[in-house]
């Protein structure tokens, strides 16, 4: 849309492209035509059709797919879709599972399941926090307000803020850690612990103390 044509952003495109990188493009803009007759060690490939014909599998098939094969991306069917915003991913299962690859925290599960590889059951969507179990401990995921954490080698602390009468769930990634503590509402599972407990306007803050992980040698 020529009304959203932003100068600067043009000409980073038509720098990133000139350095070598491919841009797709659906519609006609005349900076985007000019650009395609300069592109450099780039290129630029225009298409007339709308982005939303391509949920017709047809016109995906003659059209969007060539064009990604054309620049060398494979194009994969898959039995569902995700997309990712930082840590967050969602995904949605179309007819048949949908999986995916890493270490995640199921954000809609109600005690914030850590999972390996997960899978989304078919005509089912989920909001996952993916995780890395070889960092250093810090909370993944809770269902209220983390104000601040710090992790001192020996210590985890972190507050949490919610409303009065209400309960907080928080899920914490141990690293190569464990908890020395011992108490009802703290369960570790997976290399992670959950924890539960009653939220305060004025915060909630939580001291975890941490024990470095015996690394078991073989002979």
């Amino acid at each position: 849309d020529g009304d959203l044509y932003d100068p600067e952003m043009a000409a980073k495109l038509a720098a990133w492209v000139r350095r070598g990188g491919t841009l797709i493009v659906f519609g006609r803009e005349p900076w985007v035509e000019t650009l395609a007759s300069d592109a450099g060690a780039g290129r630029v490939l225009i298409d007339d059709a709308s982005p939303k014909a391509f949920a017709d599998p047809i016109a995906f098939e003659t059209t969007y797919k060539p064009l990604l094969e054309k620049v060398g991306v494979a194009c994969e069917r898959r039995g569902g879709f995700s997309m990712r915003r930082g840590d967050y991913v969602i995904a949605y299962a179309l007819n048949e599972k949908f999986p995916m690859v890493g270490n995640f925290v199921d954000v809609y599960s109600p005690d914030l399941a850590a999972c390996e590889n997960p899978e989304v059951t078919a005509g089912a969507c989920g909001l996952f926090k993916s995780f890395d179990p070889a960092a250093a401990p810090a909370v993944i995921h809770s269902t209220c307000r983390l104000m601040e954490q710090g992790f001192d080698g020996s210590v985890l602390r972190f507050t949490l803020c919610g409303p009065l009468e209400t309960n907080f769930t928080a899920r914490v990634s141990l690293g190569n850690y464990t908890c020395a503590e011992e108490n009802d509402l703290i369960c570790e599972e997976n290399g992670t612990l959950k924890i539960s407990g009653a939220n305060s306007p004025d915060g909630v803050t939580v001291e975890l103390k941490l024990n470095l992980r015996e690394e078991r040698c073989c002979v």
